[in-house]
């Protein structure tokens, strides 16, 4: 079969529709001017690798010939990987829900040959049924509009542009940063709040990492049990749940029931990033050994299954196998039944709530109602000899499973994703002190400066091959934030240095001083219709929260006020679009506790015994502390670490607070006591 133009791309999501019969382009300039030369509209279609309903739409509409007929006749065919071009993405997506109410991908947008939406939707099947139109008859009737209408056509473009050139954070007041926003926030999830399975929302739900971390957080800030414990109970049902891997370890994107049982079963990179995160935190907060056997397992997944030899991350595993969503996770009785020990599968069963006609469309997804050490205590087992039998029975069935054809895994290598890894794989170092986590953070830090910046730029995606594509906001700015995490655990001031290149490249190309927000896009990219912001934390940081968070570190780091208050300014800047959607800024919610905090403390550990220091610490939740470990500072360029150096033997530690930093203490006793 004769190749269309996407065989020359390198994303994984374009190159799977190559060799669909329907003439896709890339987005470009050749697309654009196509179909203002022949007058035809432009059918707009983004996805990405992993979504399933987008491989479904690809064989039942994309593969199907009739309708690339259809297709080919009247419309230039565009097909956009969302992980590619989120900026194209964001802009599209506004514009269907703005259309319809609804979002998600597959994303199909029709344009005018000038790139401005007038219909939409996502998912089609090929024929019309009683509940959904046919991609066919959809595609016939649009056209048949766009010819015998075309002042209809003009009229219905002229209005979306226009609506969504609307920026609303230049239209509202700005409003001083209080407990206020923090408090009515904690008020609004508990009305959402699921009492029985956790989560805060009907189904589907997602895991809401941040939310769960900022709510440790206000505990934290505050002193509020039923804060804490919103997020300790969600984030036990998670754990516990399908929506974890029972066997290999890592998380599913999302769950399509309430209880967390049943997943979209895509792993990304991004979720595993931000729920290693959280569960740091609430394995500090609570010693909960599920929490901690849970980061363990999630970090050897990504290690094992998504870490390129060069240490770069990729960016998500499939759904499906065999062209079926979830094949390579879920098991069948009987199968369970014949590959574990007879004597065992009682227990087994009770364990993993296994039973005959299964749990999922006569499938079986291993979850679980207790932790090891819960369910030992409920069947009076020896708990050593317990954990022993179920690493058999894993050991067992992971064997099995590696005998069938996994899910594709899209190594695109992405900047933020990377980032977010990145940053919190430091998180959990200062946990475990690690050396193999230590090798990870070494590897993958070296990868970013070698590839994703040349020191100020910063690049989107990049690849083995040297091939780059330009950064959007929140890489600028994720960037940033990681580069300050390796900082703080190696004590190298060049990352530091790097961190605050990059920050301020972000400044020059993404803020405006004017409405104290950052644009997603560069303010010299030319290809897109409108400039958007991304105000709102979705499943991953907002690039205008990321940014602020970025100036937050960078200055607080680095001595430098101007970054710090920028932070400051673009947080006021929100005004009461913060308080009316408090729960759409998971991620500045936590940046907001930090500043109420008044910046905690700085802990600074120096010398060649560092260690037993950083062990005292590891247990503790100082969630507004910043904490570096170093040789010495002696002659660091920043005034923040300049008067910081090592003893001449074993290590001393400084801790400081509002500018004041008390005597180097040596001794570790005195060390515990003061924290």
């Amino acid at each position: 079969m004769d190749l269309n133009k996407l065989a020359s791309e390198t994303s994984l999501y374009l190159q799977q529709h190559a060799n669909n019969p329907v003439n896709w382009y890339p987005w470009g300039s050749e697309a654009v001017q196509k179909a203002k030369s022949e007058n035809k509209m432009i059918l707009l279609s983004v996805g990405y690798s992993s979504c399933h309903w987008c491989h479904v739409m690809e064989h039942e509409s994309f593969e199907n010939e009739e309708i690339a007929s259809i297709m080919n006749n009247h419309y230039i065919s565009i097909k956009v990987d969302r992980e590619e071009r989120p900026d194209i993405d964001a802009i599209y997506m506004e514009a269907l829900q703005m259309m319809t109410g609804q979002g998600g991908w597959p994303l199909n947008v029709w344009l005018t040959p000038d790139l401005i939406p007038i219909y939409g939707g996502t998912y089609f099947p090929p024929e019309t049924t009683h509940s959904r139109p046919g991609f066919a008859d959809v595609l016939v009737r649009m056209a048949n509009i766009f010819n015998d209408d075309p002042e209809k056509i003009k009229q219905r473009a002229h209005d979306m542009h226009e609506a969504l050139k609307q920026d609303v954070i230049a239209h509202i007041d700005r409003s001083e940063i209080s407990l206020t926003t923090l408090r009515d926030a904690v008020n609004t999830t508990q009305k959402y709040y699921d009492e029985k399975f956790g989560g805060f929302s009907s189904a589907p739900k997602f895991p809401a990492s941040m939310h769960i971390e900022f709510l440790l957080r206000y505990d934290k800030l505050v002193g509020d049990p039923n804060s804490r414990e919103m997020a300790l109970f969600t984030l036990r049902k998670m754990c516990l749940g399908g929506i974890y891997d029972q066997l290999g370890g890592g998380f599913h994107r999302y769950s399509t029931d309430s209880r967390w049982l049943v997943p979209h079963f895509e792993k990304m990179l991004y979720d595993n990033a931000l729920l290693i995160s959280v569960l740091c935190d609430a394995y500090q907060v609570s010693g909960d050994v599920l929490f901690e056997k849970t980061l363990a397992e999630t970090v050897n997944f990504i290690r094992k299954e998504m870490t390129h030899s060069n240490g770069a991350f990729f960016a998500s595993i499939d759904a499906d196998s065999d062209g079926v969503e979830g094949a390579f996770y879920v098991w069948k009785f009987d199968e369970l039944q014949q590959l574990l020990p007879e004597a065992d599968f009682p227990e087994f069963s009770a364990y993993y709530d296994v039973f005959k006609g299964g749990n999922w469309e006569e499938n079986i997804i291993l979850n679980r109602t207790h932790s090891t050490l819960d369910f030992s205590i409920l069947t009076q087992a020896n708990h050593a000899d317990f954990l022993s039998r179920v690493s058999s029975w894993k050991e067992i069935l992971l064997d099995e499973r590696s005998k069938r054809n996994p899910p594709v895994t899209d190594k695109k290598i992405i900047t933020s994703w990377n980032a977010l890894m990145l940053k919190f794989l430091c998180k959990y170092w200062f946990i475990t002190l690690d050396d193999d986590v230590l090798k990870m953070i070494h590897q993958n830090a070296d990868y970013l400066k070698n590839n994703a910046t040349n020191g100020t730029d910063v690049y989107r995606i990049t690849s083995v091959d040297g091939k780059s594509t330009p950064g959007f906001c929140d890489d600028y700015a994720l960037l940033s934030e990681a580069f300050c995490m390796v900082f703080k655990v190696t004590g190298d001031e060049s990352w530091l240095k790097l961190a605050k290149s990059i920050s301020t490249t972000m400044i020059q190309l993404f803020y405006n001083s004017e409405t104290h927000s950052f644009s997603y896009t560069r303010s010299d990219q030319e290809d897109l219709i409108v400039r958007k912001k991304d105000l709102f934390d979705n499943v991953t940081p907002s690039a205008n929260s990321a940014a602020i968070q970025a100036c937050f570190q960078v200055g607080k780091l680095t001595g430098d006020i101007e970054l710090t208050e920028i932070s400051t300014r673009s947080i006021e800047s929100l005004g009461s679009i913060l308080s009316e959607h408090a729960l759409s800024f998971s991620y500045l919610l936590q940046i907001i506790s930090d500043k109420l905090s008044h910046n905690g403390s700085e802990i600074v550990i120096l010398g060649s015994e560092n260690e037993k220091f950083l062990e005292v610490l590891s247990g503790r939740y100082l969630p507004f502390a910043t904490v570096v470990t170093g040789n010495s500072f002696e002659k660091s360029e920043f005034d923040t670490f300049s008067s910081k150096i090592s003893p001449q033997v074993g290590s001393q530690v400084y801790i400081c607070k509002d500018f004041t930093c008390q005597k180097p203490i040596q001794d570790l006793e005195t060390f515990r006591s003061m924290i």
